[in-house]
């Protein structure tokens, strides 16, 4: 073959695979549209199926993996990874960036429902908007920004996310996400410890609501003033929408201006902090002025340094601060030490990290309050996103109220359970008949164990029915069943054996039922 010829050949063979990538793009391209401004690199993630994920520093895994384990008991199947490996993965070079595209990733590839930034700002980026008016202006933590990966954020270009008159974001969250602001194993050892504690405690011990409210305008206030707004009427509204569910005991309220309103109490820095070391209350709603490191009490104020005596408290609360910044962990503020100091305090709030006006604020907080009376073993991430998405469909883009839902956060683990799951709910109905009974027999077990498990429904009725294993760091091990099976009693065995009849070794397993929408979780001991 001549040199002409020759190129003629390599000539065709190039246009040939031109125009076949060219196609290939054209095919796969629109598919990939949700992840093109996240990352046009790389777009999988390995496979799985995880409920819940936990968004971590290197150095803080092993402090979290006991929250990983009592999600995933719970039915909740739940993987931690590393921002340097979710880095890696989504080839970012901006961790902000491989966040968002994680986040987004987990969600369409694992079916991800909750998220947990587990690290302060100096851990986990903290996306910043701003807002500005005549009179004010505000920075504003945007945690939102990682589970709405919708709209256009940065429509202007200019580096300053979810501008009102500039920008158009898409405040729907695809999951509920929450930031636990630790910054060290320590702190994250007490945060885990007071979660699971809050949520395995019995329901009934402690049932009581503390109700906070101050003057909203004049500001300050003082007796004998009069009083233009007072927060008390708008805490008012929340026990209303408390009440119906019969869980709550005793409605107790703290008020800047409480000779007004009979039974209440006087509102200051000594009263507040003596009620929540009472032991009294499992939650706690306010409406007071603020910022991050100093919250407005009546006369005085309250700030980190005045919470030593809650550290002795036996249980922490859930909070809900109507209160500017509250959420804002950029500063060392009031709520951030409530949530990590290593007994008491606050095991969970929602609340606004920057700019809060007080109208669309309690709408917001009176639809999260609703969102958990109407399902009251919901987890919190659930209400808090039912509230958001009702909200913003009534108001239109750019308006005040945007900005001020925009800025609601959850500190904690969205997956947090309001109540917890008692055999017989608050309202005494038992719902075991719908429910995956399941155990495993012997436990701790070597070589082999029976699990066994009752599967709910209707006869001459089958449920497509999964039974898989898996590691304590979430990799699947084995899929034992895989079948559509009738209602009733069934057992399979499990030899200590992954797919490829490895023995797995020593260490502490988990049998995962799932059978319909219904699911259940059995810890496994192998011993050697």
């Amino acid at each position: 073959m001549g040199y002409s010829d020759h190129r003629f050949q390599v000539t065709k063979i190039m246009f040939f695979f031109t125009t076949s990538l060219i196609l290939l793009l054209s095919i796969c391209l629109p598919t990939l549209e949700g992840y093109a401004t996240l990352s046009p690199a790389r777009t999988g993630l390995p496979p799985g199926d995880w409920d819940h994920v936990i968004i971590t520093d290197q150095s803080l895994i092993r402090s979290f993996t006991p929250l990983a384990v009592h999600r995933t008991a719970q039915g909740l199947p739940s993987r931690i990874i590393s921002t340097q490996e979710l880095q890696r993965l989504s080839l970012q070079t901006n961790l902000r960036d491989a966040i968002r595209w994680f986040v987004s990733a987990a969600h369409h590839q694992w079916g991800t429902e909750y998220v947990l930034l587990g690290g302060d700002a100096e851990f986990i980026p903290v996306p910043l908007g701003y807002f500005e008016s005549p009179s004010f202006s505000w920075d504003i933590p945007l945690d939102l920004y990682y589970a709405a990966p919708n709209g256009e954020w940065d429509l202007d270009g200019d580096g300053i996310l979810g501008e009102l008159e500039d920008d158009d974001p898409d405040l729907t969250p695809v999951v509920a996400l929450g930031r636990a602001p630790v910054s060290d194993p320590g702190e994250v050892a007490a945060f885990v410890d007071k979660v699971i504690a809050f949520e395995t405690q019995d329901a009934f011990q402690i049932r009581d609501v503390l109700l906070a409210a101050e003057v909203g305008s004049p500001y300050p206030w003082q007796p004998g003033m009069d009083v233009q707004f007072d927060f008390a009427m708008l805490t008012e509204e929340i026990i209303q929408v408390l009440e119906p569910l019969e869980f709550f005991g005793a409605f107790d309220r703290l008020y800047q201006n409480w000779e007004a309103r009979p039974g209440a109490s006087p509102l200051t820095p000594t009263i507040f902090l003596e009620a929540l070391n009472s032991g009294n209350y499992r939650f706690l709603s306010m409406l007071i002025h603020a910022i991050a490191e100093t919250w407005s009490m009546g006369p005085d104020f309250l700030r980190p340094e005045d919470l030593g005596p809650l550290e002795e408290m036996d249980h922490s609360l859930f909070m809900v601060p109507g209160a500017p910044q509250a959420t804002d962990c950029r500063p060392e503020g009031v709520l951030e030490n409530l949530l990590v100091m290593p007994r008491g305090g606050c095991v969970g709030a929602v609340g606004p990290s920057s700019m809060f006006f007080i109208l669309p604020g309690e709408q917001f907080i009176r639809g999260f309050w609703q969102g958990m009376v109407d399902s009251p073993h919901q987890r919190v991430g659930a209400a808090y996103r039912q509230a958001l998405v009702d909200l913003i469909e009534d108001h239109p883009p750019g308006s005040l109220a945007r900005g001020t839902f925009m800025c609601m956060s959850i500190y904690g683990d969205p997956a947090l359970l309001f109540l917890p799951v008692t055999r017989d709910g608050p309202g005494g109905s038992n719902g075991d008949e719908m429910k995956i009974v399941a155990g495993a027999s012997p436990n701790p077990f070597n070589p082999a164990t029976e699990i066994s498990f009752t599967l709910p429904g209707s006869p001459r009725t089958t449920l497509p029915t999964v039974v898989e294993i898996f590691d304590l760091r979430g990799r699947r091990l084995t899929r034992l069943v895989d079948d559509d099976l009738a209602p009733g009693s069934h057992s399979v065995r499990w030899r200590g054996e992954d797919d490829s009849g490895r023995s797995v070794g020593s260490g502490l397993f988990f049998a995962r039922i799932l059978a319909g929408d219904q699911r259940a979780v059995v810890k496994l001991i192998l011993v050697e």
